[in-house]
Order: structure tokens, then C-alpha cells, then sequence
């Protein structure tokens, strides 16, 4: 399964079941945010209709403006009908994920955040996977 890090992002590709693992950890930029999505659109087995879940509970500094969510926004490789997930529990953030959400998809129905990893799984209506990282 590919794998890759990225100044605190790293990522599982899980083609089977169509879906990009992310995790975020200590401090994230609007420039670490960026290259990390350019990286994995260059994965070989990254496809833009594969869900997301972003687990974003791990990050200590939070350094991303409004800004940069909609630059991301603009470069992401996932389709607009992707189905992405962002486990957030800072309050501020959370807030600037709305506005990458409202950005990023067509429809509010393919993006969600929530607090707990148990959600997002549920959300996505996909089984647990044993390889994420837990906090």
C-alpha cells in the first residue's frame, strides 16, 4: 500500500477500497498543505474519485490562513464528488475546514468533518482500517 510523508502529512492508499488515509501531525502550513496534495496527485494509484479520510487530530501548530484553503481548494486532485472526511477537533479549525469544504465540492454531501475517528468511518461507510494511527 503507498505511503508517503510530507512534513508532518502522511498518507496510505488504500486502492481496494478506494480510499487516501491522511494524517497530520505538529505544525502545518499552507505550503506543507499544498505540497502534500501535489504529491499525492502524482501517486501512480491515487485516482480522483477515491474517497478521503483526513485525520487532522495530531497537528500541535496550526499555521493555515483562509488563503491557503482556497489555494488548496484550487489544487486538489480530488474530484469534486469525492467523498473527504476531516477529524478535527479545534474549534478554529474546524471553521477553516468549512471553508475548504465549501470550496472544494460541488455539493456539501461529499464533505464532512467530524470529531472522532468511529464517525468518519461510519460516514464513509467503510470498515476501520488496522493500520491508522490512533490518539
Amino acid at each position: 500500500m503507498p505511503y508517503a510523508l510530507t512534513m508532518g502529512i502522511d498518507y496510505r492508499i488504500d486502492v481496494e477500497r478506494e480510499l487516501v488515509y491522511t494524517q497530520t501531525t505538529g505544525r502545518v502550513t499552507n505550503t506543507i498543505m499544498c505540497e502534500a496534495e501535489m504529491r499525492l496527485a502524482n501517486e501512480p494509484l491515487f485516482e480522483p474519485h477515491f474517497s478521503q479520510l483526513a485525520d487532522c487530530r495530531g497537528v500541535t501548530t496550526n499555521l493555515v490562513t483562509p488563503e491557503g484553503l482556497v489555494k488548496l481548494a484550487e489544487i486538489t486532485p480530488f474530484s469534486n464528488t469525492a467523498r473527504r472526511c476531516y477529524v478535527i477537533t479545534e474549534a478554529m479549525a474546524i471553521s477553516y475546514a468549512n471553508i475548504f469544504g465549501m470550496r472544494s465540492s460541488d455539493n456539501y454531501d461529499y464533505f464532512k468533518i467530524c470529531k472522532d475517528l468511529d464517525e468518519a468511518w461510519v460516514w464513509l461507510e467503510i470498515k476501520p482500517m488496522t493500520w491508522q494511527v490512533t490518539q
